[in-house]
């Protein structure tokens, strides 16, 4: 979508392959010690497969995000964290930092780009797209097992955005200069009209699970918890129906 633009894209490449654009292999280490760029889009995360791993890596990704907060040197940074920093309830922009599951570790890594003058840090919802939690938690034990997963009571409220909407938000956002801390989602849905939605499609019935099947507490936190996103900020922007998008990434399964 950059590249749509007129942009010129350099992308930090390191496990995953990104096609058609310029590309570094390499670890975050390289945006520090490469600086031909005018605006830096950082999505990484440094995560693990448990609780003590999740700490040690994000304290190194807390001092790592500094070093990058001082080499910026006033450049654009756009930053993506996440929704889970809020815990749940309601909240907008302006809310208190309560963070559960993997938020815990996360906004550890976010603090060094807080006090950044030039940042515009993107806490969005649910992002739905043909990978991440979706194809994780919902596509994979729908093709394994044939029924579509309700984790917990179903009560809990889900704010979801496109995948393309986030994309083109936080490009228009930053072409634009903007800074400080937006939230962003489109549509509230509750956990069980979500998987009610996915069983209409497919035809798969819906089968409730439980904690002793997720077996990770940060991940169960994740799936179960209930936020209703807000927002203070206006971003002028038509958003894709959630069940028109779903649809669409299911009719690629053959569904």
């Amino acid at each position: 979508m950059l590249r749509e633009k007129g942009l010129e894209v350099l992308a930090y490449e390191h496990k995953t392959h990104i096609k058609g654009v310029k590309t570094v292999k390499g670890s975050l280490r390289g945006v520090i010690n490469h600086n031909d760029y005018d605006v830096l889009f950082h999505l990484a995360k440094f995560s693990h497969s448990n609780t003590i791993g999740r700490f040690l890596k994000s304290l190194w990704g807390y001092f790592l995000n500094g070093d990058i907060a001082r080499v910026l040197k006033g450049r654009k940074l756009v930053y993506f964290s996440g929704s889970l920093v809020y815990g749940g309830g309601a909240a907008d922009e302006r809310s208190p930092i309560k963070p559960v599951g993997f938020a815990r570790f996360y906004f550890l890594q976010e603090k060094p780009f807080l006090n950044y003058k030039n940042a515009l840090i993107l806490r969005p919802g649910w992002v739905l797209g043909d990978g991440s939690w979706f194809k994780r938690f919902y596509l994979n034990v729908m093709l394994r097992k044939g029924f579509v997963p309700i984790y917990g009571n179903g009560e809990n409220i889900m704010s979801l955005i496109t995948l393309k909407d986030c994309a083109l938000i936080s490009i228009k956002l930053a072409l634009n200069c903007k800074i400080g801390i937006y939230n962003l989602f489109s549509e509230h849905w509750k956990q069980k009209h979500f998987a009610e939605l996915i069983s209409d499609i497919t035809g798969f019935p819906i089968k409730r699970v439980g904690f002793w099947e997720v077996l990770n507490l940060e991940t169960w936190e994740a799936l179960t918890h209930s936020l209703k996103l807000e927002t203070i900020r206006e971003t002028n922007h038509g958003f894709i129906p959630i069940r028109e998008y779903v649809r669409e990434i299911l009719k690629r399964y053959g569904f």
